[in-house]
């Protein structure tokens, strides 16, 4: 995959064979499995309901921070209604309007589960627990393929392994928008690597309406066309993915005549989170070694360990873009879908956001990849697997998690 200095980058070669490849098709039903033994784990949760629920948790996203509790206790169901599930779950149904926390979530994931809700009978938790399993499943699955062509056979497999016991992997399987965003960040990988530049900007522009992150989908789709020494003309398919966020602006002012509602209603959000916090870094610096708590809203110990993690990957993909021109543009989209949340929010669900950033769980498969490895492996699995069913216990029963 190497380059000459003066030579424009040249296609990778993905093979001729039919998607999904033999080796992907080996590793459907493992990952079916994992992703149903999840929803599981969480429907035990609700067998022994109200056993560790959490009344302030549940009071404080249904009823505001400073509403009563209710009469009636909910139903168990409402373990997959937690946190900002029910929010999504409400613009599916009514869409942007009022005052509430759903005005400040983006419109791609909702309006799939609005549209997929008839085949359920118009159960909207139905929906968008079937729609997150499969758009999750078809994730991996993508990515798995790629893998494969680009890398080898055990480190895709170890990659999806990793992407499934990390610590905020069940996030995938329930009613949130990342399923949609991995799924829609695997084909954009794929178009950039075939040089299908069109393709992966339309796909910018999807991930820019399913997360806000998602325009910063231009940074390596602009890396990828200066490799490729692809024509002016070429390049302006670079405004498909500000386009897809203009439209998210468009959507919120044709339903509330104010585009910048879910600005206003993120100042309200626990750490307020900011774009602006990019032009202050000191003060995120600062913050960064303000640890309050093992995990909680802000000064969570286990946030910033997962961005140090982040960090060490973000070192070794900088590294290898300068031997390898041809890896830029996964490191720029690891820095940017990394960093930005990451100092907007300071740090905030950055588990959660971790969980995507496919390239992260690359490195640390390459690392774990060797047979002589194969106890580390385990200490590392049995590890993350701990901690994401803790987590998962957590994010249930209306306790912080992500």
């Amino acid at each position: 995959m190497s380059e000459s200095r003066h030579e424009p980058a040249q296609a990778v070669d993905l093979g001729h064979s039919r998607f999904p490849c033999e080796a992907t098709r080996r590793v459907v039903l493992p990952l079916i499995a994992a992703k149903v033994a999840t929803l599981l784990f969480a429907g035990c949760v609700a067998l022994v309901y109200p056993t560790g629920f959490s009344d302030e948790g549940y009071v404080g996203v249904y009823f505001g921070n400073h509403g009563e509790f209710p009469k009636q206790r909910p139903s168990a169901d409402i373990v997959f209604r937690t946190w900002d599930a029910p929010h999504y779950l409400a613009l599916a149904a009514h869409g942007y309007g009022g005052a509430g926390p759903k005005n400040a979530f983006y419109p791609l994931y909702p309006a799939l589960v609005r549209l997929a809700a008839p085949a359920f009978g118009g159960d909207l938790l139905a929906a968008a627990l079937a729609l997150s399993m499969a758009l999750g499943l078809m994730g991996l699955f993508v990515l798995h393929d790629l893998l494969v062509r680009l890398t080898s056979v055990r480190v895709a497999n170890l990659t999806v392994m990793l992407m499934c016991i990390q610590p905020a992997a069940f996030f995938t399987v329930l009613p949130y928008s990342e399923s949609l965003f991995l799924l829609l960040l695997a084909v954009f990988c794929t178009a950039l690597a075939r040089e299908r530049f069109w393709w992966a900007a339309a796909l910018g522009a999807l991930l820019a309406l399913t997360r806000a992150v998602g325009v910063f989908s231009v940074l390596p789709l602009a890396l990828a066309l200066y490799s490729a020494r692809r024509s002016v003309a070429t390049w302006t398919c670079c405004l498909l993915p500000l386009a897809g966020w203009a439209s998210y602006f468009a959507i919120v002012y044709f339903q509330t005549g104010d585009p910048w509602l879910g600005f206003s209603v993120q100042k309200n959000f626990a750490t307020a989170p900011s774009i602006a916090r990019l032009f202050d870094p000191l003060t995120f610096a600062r913050e960064l070694f303000h640890v309050r708590r093992l995990h909680a809203f802000s000064g969570s110990l286990l946030e910033r360990l997962a961005f140090a993690a982040y960090l060490v990957a973000l070192g070794v993909s900088f590294a290898r873009a300068r031997r390898q021109p041809e890896t830029r543009p996964w490191f720029a989209l690891t820095a940017s879908f990394g960093l930005i949340p990451a100092v907007a929010t300071v740090l905030m669900s950055f588990t959660r956001y971790l969980s995507v950033i496919f390239p992260v769980f690359v490195v640390l498969a390459e690392v774990l990849a060797p047979k002589s490895r194969r106890f580390a492996l385990i200490a590392v699995s049995v590890a993350l697997f701990a901690l994401q069913l803790t987590l998962l216990y957590r994010h249930v029963t209306f306790r912080w998690a992500g």
